[in-house]
């Protein structure tokens, strides 16, 4: 009992923690493509094409590492999750756009980035924990 209520304590941390330490990998792939001749991507500034990444992959990371540290209800915890973060990127284009603090690129090829990765996210929860369930039901 103690156990579990410490994992849904430790949902939100948890998954922020894991996407602070997804950022670190793709910030040396970004750096480190820049010292290979043969480039696959060419970018003025490295800085945009790694906010592009962090734009895609951030959403995925928080809804599935949320789903995975949470003990029950896991697709109901990767909906939750899509919902507020979504909400909070679209806050977050809004207060960008009024203030014109996209300097970096479109603030909307970040936000279709963000709802690429969710929608990815929305996949992988549906398949792992709402097909499944459908399945065992039936």
């Amino acid at each position: 009992m103690v156990i579990t209520i410490l994992r849904w304590m430790a949902v939100l941390p948890g998954a922020i923690l894991f996407v602070f330490i997804s950022d670190f990998p793709i910030h040396w792939i970004v750096v480190l493509q820049e010292y290979i001749p043969d480039k696959i991507i060419t970018f003025d500034n490295p800085a945009q094409l790694e906010y592009l990444l962090y734009a895609f992959f951030n959403p995925f990371i928080l809804i599935m590492s949320a789903t995975f540290i949470a003990p029950s209800k896991k697709f109901w915890v990767g909906l939750l999750f899509i919902v507020l973060s979504l909400i909070l990127a679209l806050v977050g284009l809004v207060y960008s756009k009024q203030n014109n603090l996209a300097t970096y690129s479109a603030p909307e090829i970040t936000l279709l980035l963000n709802i690429a990765g969710y929608t990815v996210g929305c996949i992988y929860i549906y398949n792992k924990y709402w097909s499944s369930k459908m399945q065992a039901t039936s």
